[in-house]
């Protein structure tokens, strides 16, 4: 019994010795405030004095909610608050650059570079991860080295006009894994088009072959929501490249982590997002109207007769996506490859045999002009 009478006491006196403390802070509060009124300067906190768990909380809530308005309001500079390399991972990685041109290229600790995947150059410096920014995202390779040849070799089996020389001349000097970089921009796009349809029907009145058409004019307004548009920050590679290799799929994205890079090439972004935010946009406003337009149905035709949208950039991801380089020399010329490293699409410039092209076109064009001559020869038969 007196047990219970002690621990009921304590819990009283704890009680009251945190109202005590209340009491006191809310006190040292009205004089701070009617320190403040007067014009008097508040003394600082006292070095140790630390602060209190509501006040902890508040600050943690402040930042958070700082953090919330930044990403809503510039989702660039969300990325850059969370683009820092922690210092195992610099410990990790080196860079290395193309004296040529310009190339950086990350790799693990383990991988050496001894040739350039874009220009062929074999003077590749040593260089830091000093200003580097740490990818979000990252695409993990499914096809291999073996697979991006073999898809070389079908693509020239294809090409009608490709040199008979070339397939058997040209030396395949370099193929190379590279994490390419890109911009994974999301927006939504809101959007007024207007556009001018028709019905057109036929028939007769006795004699007469009536046809009569209805004009209408058509509004729509809405908002297109766009989800990782990829944009590639590299200069090195060719736009129509990257785009050609397209879509990666979207699925097996992951979370960066430097345990895909082993084995493979990892290039620096040149261009920022900023940079290519302005791309990145216009390819969603070129696909804006043909969405707005397919919403039209029911009619004979549908003319675009004007269009505005404004474009809301809500998110911007740095991911590193794979891509198979394959470098060829042929008559003193380099020719460049790019096979998607996820689903093998692959694309590239290639010399054209313009005698090829010649016999071609005259064999197509034969045919037709013994046809028309043919017709014109009986139709002058039957005149006769």
């Amino acid at each position: 019994m007196e047990q219970l009478y002690a621990e009921d006491q304590a819990k009283q006196d704890a009680a009251a010795e945190k109202q005590a403390a209340r009491e006191a802070q809310a006190a040292a509060a009205e004089n701070a405030s009617a320190s403040s009124s007067e014009g008097e300067q508040a003394p600082a906190a006292q070095e140790g004095a630390g602060a209190t768990a509501p006040e902890i909380d508040a600050v943690t809530s402040a930042a958070a909610e700082k953090t919330a308005r930044t990403a809503a309001v510039d989702p660039i500079q969300a990325f850059l608050d969370r683009a820092p390399w922690v210092e195992a991972e610099e410990l990790g990685m080196k860079v290395y650059t193309c004296s040529s041109c310009a190339a950086a290229l990350t790799v693990d600790a383990t991988t050496a570079v001894t040739e350039c995947p874009y220009c062929g150059n074999q003077s590749v410096l040593p260089g830091t991860l000093a200003g580097l920014s740490k990818p979000d995202l990252v695409i993990p390779f499914k096809k291999t080295k073996a697979d991006a040849i073999a898809a070389l070799n079908n693509h020239y089996a294809r090409l009608k006009f490709l040199p008979d020389a070339f397939t058997e001349q040209s030396h395949l000097e370099h193929v190379q894994g590279v994490y390419v970089p890109f911009w994974l921009v999301s927006s939504k796009v809101d959007f007024d088009a207007s556009f001018e349809a028709t019905n057109t029907r036929m028939f007769t009145d006795g004699d007469d072959q009536i046809t009569e058409t209805d004009y209408y004019d058509i509004g729509r307004s809405g908002q297109a929501v766009f989800t990782r548009v990829p944009v590639d920050g590299s200069t090195k590679m060719p736009d129509a490249h990257m785009d050609a290799i397209e879509p990666f799929d979207y699925e097996e994205i992951q979370a960066f982590n430097v345990g895909y890079l082993p084995g493979y090439l990892a290039e620096r972004y040149d261009l920022s997002a900023q940079d290519c935010m302005g791309r990145a946009c216009g390819r969603m406003d070129a696909t804006v109207p043909a969405l707005a337009q397919a919403t039209v149905a029911g009619y004979d035709s549908v003319i675009n007769t004007g269009f505005s949208s404004n474009a809301e950039v809500t998110d911007v991801s740095y991911a590193l996506l794979p891509v198979w380089m394959l470098h060829t020399t042929w008559n003193n010329e380099n020719y460049l490859f790019a096979m998607n490293g996820q689903t093998g699409r692959l694309i590239g410039d290639l010399p054209i045999d313009k005698g090829k092209v010649t016999k071609f076109a005259i064999l197509r064009f034969i045919p037709s002009f013994i046809v028309v001559f043919v017709i014109a020869f009986v139709m002058m038969g039957m005149m006769l």
